[in-house]
């Protein structure tokens, strides 16, 4: 069994996380890269280079730069 470990995210950090789109006979998950624009108890506020701004929840979020949890998934740990 795997233990979780908390991590702490602070505004400015680069981060990845899975997006997951569902269409009429497909599932697409991809990884996006933002930039951490605002931390709270459960969740982030994420800016994509475009501008785009959303909420993440911090348990989704992956450091920029180390194995995401779709990487794991596919190529495990």
């Amino acid at each position: 069994m795997q233990q979780q470990t908390k991590r702490s995210f602070h505004v400015g950090d680069k981060v990845t996380f899975p997006v997951v789109k569902h269409g009429a006979r497909t599932t697409r998950i991809t990884v996006k890269e933002a930039t951490i624009v605002q931390v709270f108890q459960s969740t982030a506020t994420v800016k994509y280079r475009n501008g785009q701004k959303v909420q993440v929840a911090l348990e989704d979020l992956t450091p920029a730069g180390e194995r995401n949890a779709l990487t794991k998934a596919l190529l495990g740990d």
